[in-house]
Formats: C-alpha cells, sequence, structure tokens
C-alpha cells in the first residue's frame, strides 16, 4: 500500500492519501509498528507537502512515539526535522529552532553527515528570516564544510545561494556574486547530466 501511494502521489494526492491511510490502517491491525510508523509518516508527508501543516503535525508526534520505541534513531531525527518544518512555514522560529536543534544532536549522535549538515542548513534559514544574518551564514558555512567533505552537489548548490544572499543582504556584493557563480556551475553540471 505504501509503495502505491509514493508512485501515485505525483499525479493524484488523495489517491495517495487513501492508500497511505489504508496502509497505516492495516499495519495497526496487524501489529507491525515498523510500517505504522512509516505509515504515519508518509500520511504527514503528503499533508505537508500540500500545505495542510496542523494536518501532518499528530502524523509526525505519532511517528516519533514508535521510532523512539523501536530506536530508529536516523526515522527518528528526520522526523524531528520534518516538525521543525512545520514550525518554520508557520513562522513559529521558536518551535521550529527547537526542533532543529533536537534533530540535530540526534544526527550528531548517529553519526549522520548529511543529517547534521540538513539540519544546520535549516536552523541557519530560521536565522535568515529573523534577519539575524551573521547567525545564519554561521550555520551556512557549517554546513558548506559538510556538503563539500560529502561532495554533496544539490546541497552544494542550495547553500552556495543562500550563503550569496547573506552577502548579498549584507551589502557583500563581489562575495554574493562568487558564491551565487558556484552555484550556477553546479547547476549547469547537474543539468548537463540529466540530459
Amino acid at each position: 500500500m505504501l509503495d502505491l501511494s509514493t508512485k501515485v502521489y505525483a499525479n493524484n494526492h488523495q489517491k495517495a492519501l487513501q492508500y497511505a491511510l489504508a496502509a497505516f490502517d492495516l499495519s495497526r491491525k496487524s501489529k507491525d509498528e515498523v510500517s505504522e510508523a512509516i505509515s504515519l509518516t508518509t500520511i504527514a508527508d503528503i499533508y505537508f507537502r500540500q500545505g495542510f501543516y496542523k494536518k501532518a503535525h499528530p502524523y509526525y508526534k505519532l511517528a516519533i512515539e514508535l521510532y523512539n520505541k523501536q530506536n530508529n534513531r536516523l526515522m527518528l531525527n528526520n522526523t524531528y526535522q520534518s516538525v521543525g518544518d512545520i514550525y518554520y512555514k508557520l513562522s513559529e522560529n521558536d518551535s521550529a529552532l527547537h526542533y532543529f536543534n533536537i534533530s540535530l544532536r540526534g544526527f550528531q549522535e548517529i553519526g549522520s553527515r548529511l543529517g547534521i549538515g540538513s539540519s544546520l542548513l535549516k536552523i541557519g534559514n530560521v536565522y535568515w528570516v529573523t534577519n539575524n544574518y551573521d547567525k545564519a551564514l554561521e550555520y551556512y558555512i557549517n554546513t558548506l564544510n559538510i556538503y563539500e567533505d560529502l561532495e554533496y552537489s544539490n546541497g552544494l548548490a542550495k547553500i552556495y545561494i543562500n550563503i550569496g544572499l547573506v552577502h548579498y543582504v549584507t551589502k557583500y556584493y563581489d562575495k554574493a556574486i562568487e558564491y551565487f557563480r558556484k552555484s550556477e556551475k553546479i547547476l549547469e553540471k547537474t543539468m548537463i547530466r540529466k540530459f
């Protein structure tokens, strides 16, 4: 059911949600807590992508309980990050920071460099929207260092843009252009590879 939900999501959100809810119901009836947690996350993700953040929230919270019980640290931290994303979208920045920091600590504990980079980026974004550009830049640079170590092209393209924007709004235009060009180079390479 979850596979069906994922496959039809791009074309039909309602049908994807129906499949995810059916998968949740089946997993609950069969007492399969692993599938239940994944189903809850899928339901929440579908609501989130549609902009129904408050509908997504309780499903993520239930998934957190199950991932905690299962000691599935990777999914637990990803889900904490998703709750942070909800608060970020709702402009509840203190709550967003709280959950992003929980996910950051969790990713650090399990040694997930990509997760650490993602959490740092999201924390930087909160500082960006609150006009705390020095703090945003600090987190973006830390993210950049991780993404460079991982040679994570998609992440590098995004973080170069974010760093460029900080330099732009703080009137360091030459630096801004430098980072925008770095992003452009990566985007050109990845676009060429896709064709």
